[in-house]
C-alpha cells in the first residue's frame, strides 16, 4: 500500500470518528434539522413552569406554595413540587428538545413504584405550537423509555392522557403502548386527585413490547 493511500485511510477514519462523536451529542438529523435533546436552562426551566400552568390549569387547586409561584429562579426541586400535588414523591427527570439550537417543547418524567414494583412514568409531555407535527413527542417519549429500560431497570412504563387527545393516543400506540385495564388504572390512582373526566386513558408499555416494535422499524 502506498504512502498516500495510507493516508486516505487515516483521513477517512478520522472523518468518520468525528461524525459519531458529532451523532452522540446530537443523535437526531431532519430534514436537515438538527435535533438535540438537553438539559433545560435556567430560561427554558421558566418556559416549562409557565407551560405547566397553561395547559394543566386543572390542577391549580393543589396547594403549590407561594414561594414556588414567585420563584424566579426555577430549580429543578420546584418542579418536583409542581408534580408532586398528588402526594406522590418523586425525583423527576426533566429534558427539552431542540431545533437548530431553538427550544421546541419538554418531557417530565420519573420512577415511582406501585404494589411493591418499580415503574416508569411518564407525566408531562409539551411541544410547542410551531414545533408540532414534526415527530418530537415520539422523539421524547422514546428517549425517556429507553432511560427508564436501559438505565433505570423498570420493565413497565405507563401515562395518562385524554381520551380526546386523538393524535397522542395514535402516536403512543404507534409506539407500542397500550390501554391498561380497570384494574391497573385504580391501583395506579390516587384518590386525593381528582381528574377531570376526559383524562381516563392510561396506556402502559412493557420493556419486551418496546424493544419489539424498535426492531421492526
Amino acid at each position: 500500500m502506498t504512502f498516500f493511500g495510507k493516508k486516505s485511510i487515516q483521513v477517512s477514519i478520522a472523518i468518520l470518528i468525528a461524525i459519531f462523536l458529532l451523532l452522540l451529542k446530537n443523535p437526531f438529523c431532519r430534514n436537515n434539522s438538527l435535533i438535540t435533546i438537553d438539559i433545560p436552562t435556567q430560561d427554558e426551566r421558566k418556559k416549562i413552569i409557565q407551560a405547566y400552568f397553561d395547559e394543566w390549569d386543572w390542577l391549580m387547586d393543589y396547594p403549590l406554595t407561594e414561594k414556588t409561584r414567585k420563584n424566579s429562579r426555577i430549580e429543578e426541586n420546584v418542579i418536583d413540587e409542581i408534580y408532586s400535588f398528588s402526594g406522590i414523591k418523586c425525583r423527576c427527570t426533566i429534558r427539552v428538545i431542540h431545533e437548530n439550537g431553538v427550544y421546541a417543547g419538554f418531557i417530565i418524567y420519573h420512577p415511582v413504584e406501585i404494589n411493591k414494583e418499580k415503574l416508569g412514568r411518564i407525566g408531562l409531555l409539551h411541544i410547542e405550537k410551531d414545533f408540532r407535527r414534526k415527530g418530537f413527542g415520539t422523539i421524547l417519549t422514546k428517549y425517556a423509555l429507553s432511560d427508564f429500560f436501559e438505565n433505570q431497570k423498570v420493565e413497565r412504563v405507563f401515562l395518562l392522557t385524554k381520551d380526546s387527545n386523538i393524535r397522542a393516543k395514535k402516536m403512543y400506540e404507534k409506539i407500542g403502548f397500550s390501554l391498561a385495564n380497570s384494574d391497573y388504572q385504580s391501583e395506579e390512582s390516587d384518590e386525593s386527585m381528582q381528574l377531570p373526566e376526559d383524562y381516563k386513558c392510561y396506556y402502559v408499555i412493557t420493556k419486551d413490547t418496546y424493544k419489539d416494535q424498535l426492531s421492526r422499524q
